[in-house]
């Protein structure tokens, strides 16, 4: 969860009704500047990622490694028909600019057998040049407010635990202010395989991230030559057998997302997703889903970001599918695939298919819990880590 002056919203894109309250801050030299807003919203996505692209490098930048979510993962992620919701788009406006972000999503959760309605929350990101203290803050009470109002009894997502940064500090103080409103779950591990060692030694942020990509690569491109089961894109048809192994993939977790046919759709069904089917004898056996993105360290990487695995067979049958993808996602230029652990694929298929674990420094955080819930830092976590 995460933090420019962003473009104006596009002339003609639809506009919400300001929250209730503004404010206005006043400028060193005595006038008025314009008025503040939080609401929904209100532009086509573009100012949106220019917002959360400025807003994460001056914060993070040489300091963490993050995604680069440029304006077609804004379209793809947070734009698409199939999950726009300007309203759960919590959005602080300085008169028509751009200047702050929470972004909510709903979604459904079954935590220990119960069906719960919730959100995923996430691109906490804040202009570093405004003039408005505590807009953070405010962000996270009018998504409280929205959540209330819509009965999600939780939201879920992640932030950085690595020490200093700035989204650490933020929610750190937030949960010690504010226990009912924020709460750390279990920590993420990463698991990776290097496909190109000079390119992403080259990124890392310290000594062992420089020296890791070359001890890992032999391991990642032994798996890569292993021979390509029979595979093609994902066709729609695909999508019922690949939401019953996406279900079947999440059993044992106590807190898992319950993928709505729109949403799995979204992740599967896009131009942008790398969702390979494999196949048996004409029958579809399995799946994984990919996409490519850029993650900044000391230098960009072209990252393969694997979301989704699911498929017939055990162990060995995951790892000749995460082979397979991470072989497909190297020809498209991935210098490195990733896999954040929520319960994706098994550690020992990943294992074998090339990819080891890592510590990305993130952990999983709730915010606005119903008591009843009874969530704790120790309960396996199944959801959506994007």
């Amino acid at each position: 969860m995460g933090s420019t002056c962003a473009a104006p919203a596009a002339s003609g894109a639809p506009r919400a009704r300001p929250a209730p309250g503004r404010s206005c801050a006043t400028r060193p030299d005595g006038a008025r500047a314009m008025p503040l807003h939080i609401g929904a919203y209100e532009g086509d996505g573009s100012d949106l990622a220019d917002l959360i692209g400025r807003s994460w490098r001056t914060a993070y930048a040489g300091k963490a490694w993050f995604p680069l979510w440029d304006r077609d993962y804004v379209a793809w992620r947070m734009m698409d028909p199939r999950i726009l919701d300007r309203e759960l788009m919590a959005c602080a406006y300085d008169g028509d600019a751009l200047i702050g972000c929470l972004i909510g999503e709903e979604a459904r959760f079954a935590i220990r057998g119960r069906s719960v309605p919730g959100s995923l929350t996430s691109y906490l990101s804040i202009a570093p040049e405004t003039r408005h203290r505590g807009l953070a803050l405010r962000l996270l009470d009018h998504q409280k407010r929205l959540h209330r109002e819509r009965g999600l009894a939780l939201s879920l997502g992640v932030t950085s635990t690595r020490p200093g940064s700035l989204a650490k500090r933020f929610w750190d103080s937030a949960a010690a202010r504010r226990p009912e409103d924020v709460a750390f779950l279990r920590p993420l591990r990463m698991w990776s395989a290097v496909v190109d060692p000079p390119g992403v030694a080259a990124a890392g942020l310290d000594r062992l991230e420089r020296l890791a990509p070359w001890l890992a690569a032999p391991l990642a491109a032994a798996a890569r030559a292993w021979p390509r089961p029979p595979a093609r894109p994902f066709a729609a048809a695909d999508l019922p057998a690949c939401a019953a192994w996406t279900e079947g993939r999440m059993q044992g977790a106590a807190c898992r997302m319950a993928w709505s046919p729109a949403r799995l759709s979204l992740q599967l069904d896009h131009p942008a997703s790398h969702t390979l089917v494999f196949e048996e004898g004409g029958r579809a056996t399995g799946f994984v889903a990919a996409y490519l993105i850029d993650w900044l360290g000391a230098a960009p990487v072209r990252v393969g970001f694997i979301e989704l695995e699911g498929g017939e067979g055990g162990t060995a049958a995951a790892a000749r599918r995460l082979a397979a993808a991470s072989r497909d996602l190297a020809a498209r230029g991935a210098q490195m695939n990733v896999v954040i652990d929520g319960g994706t694929a098994p550690g020992a298929a990943l294992l074998a298919a090339g990819f080891a674990p890592v510590d990305p420094h993130l952990v999983t955080v709730t915010l606005f819990p119903d008591p009843s819930l009874r969530l704790d830092a120790r309960m396996p976590i199944h959801t959506a880590f994007t």
